[in-house]
């Protein structure tokens, strides 16, 4: 929990409350953080401040490194597969990267002409990136070959996420519309509900064999209509609509088994629903908007950002 911050509320679907635990340890002590990623193996917790600098922290709350991989703003971050590589996105229209073992930096993605707003990573070499030059481009870490652009989104790409197989990419834009793109050969399907911007778009987790943790691949999706809707990928037909917040969703994350989904809400909550029914199973209430979420491995704990500022690692208490 960040020092000198009370935690945020915590109350269950009986509207019980009970203060939210820190769970894995301390997030961040400076009140500036914009965004928070768990390592794969939930060794490292990676905070992206407004002043361009990355802090990431070990289990125990310690820091591990301390970069500077931007001008200003850093807007997303997010560990390769394996967890040997970090990549941040930001303001200044680039992409840093560096390596985990020794947080040494690699050579920084300059082929944005705006800034970048989110990264994705397909493999351990091969990152994906958007931007409000409306585009998505996939590139080869520390390679001269240019990046695979795919472009149709009317408006500036805000986030990215690939599925399970690693093969298809989904976008989501200010147009209000979600993207999947096949990795090779571009457009295939465009998902058409909200009806306003769409802030952020996630996949179902894959299982330890590659494949999906539930019965379908399911996209989740959310934005500035307040709404959180689950896509039925095999279908491509809506399958459900969450709603319960009061403001703009900037964050929706399923939890490591698929069985939960976590969003954020400039409405000051976070609200755990459960997948198979749509029910809201827990909620959090927090002194500031939600900026951005994210799960610990274990399912137990989701670090969380929020607008005055500051971070914290929930306890969810699953599993």
């Amino acid at each position: 929990m960040v020092a000198g911050v009370p935690p945020p509320a915590s109350s269950s679907s009986s509207s019980s409350s009970s203060e939210a635990g820190a769970g894995a340890g301390a997030a961040a002590s400076a009140r500036d953080v914009g965004t928070v990623v768990w390592s794969p193996d939930g060794a490292f917790l990676a905070c992206a401040t407004h002043t361009g600098h990355v802090r990431v922290l070990t289990r125990a709350g310690s820091d591990a490194a301390s970069l500077r991989p931007h001008a200003s703003v850093v807007l997303g971050a997010a560990f390769s597969p394996a967890g040997d590589r970090l990549a941040t996105c930001g303001l200044d229209g680039t992409v840093a990267l560096h390596d985990c073992d020794d947080w040494s930096a690699l050579p920084t993605i300059v082929s944005h002409r705006a800034p970048v707003l989110d990264v994705a990573w397909q493999s351990d070499s091969v990152v994906a990136s958007c931007s409000t030059d409306r585009t998505v481009q996939i590139h080869r870490v520390a390679s001269d070959r240019p990046p695979r652009v795919f472009t149709g989104h009317t408006a500036e790409v805000n986030r990215l996420s690939w599925d399970a197989t690693r093969t298809i990419l989904a976008s989501c834009s200010d147009d209000s519309t979600v993207r999947l793109w096949s990795g090779k050969d571009g457009l295939l399907f465009t998902f058409e509900g909200h009806t306003q911007p769409v802030h952020c778009v996630e996949w179902t987790p894959g299982g330890e064999d590659g494949g999906y943790t539930g019965s379908a691949p399911l996209v989740a999706s959310a934005g500035a209509d307040h709404t959180v809707k689950l896509w039925d990928a095999n279908t491509c037909a809506c399958r459900a609509t969450l709603r319960g917040h009061g403001g703009v969703v900037v964050s929706a994350r399923f939890s490591p088994d698929g069985s939960l989904l976590a969003s954020g809400s400039f409405d000051r909550r976070v609200v755990v629903w459960s997948v198979a029914d749509g029910t809201p199973v827990r909620t959090f209430e927090a002194a500031g908007g939600v900026l951005a979420l994210d799960w610990h491995h274990s399912g137990r704990a989701l670090a969380a950002t929020f607008s005055d500022g500051t971070a914290a690692v929930l306890d969810v208490g699953q599993g």
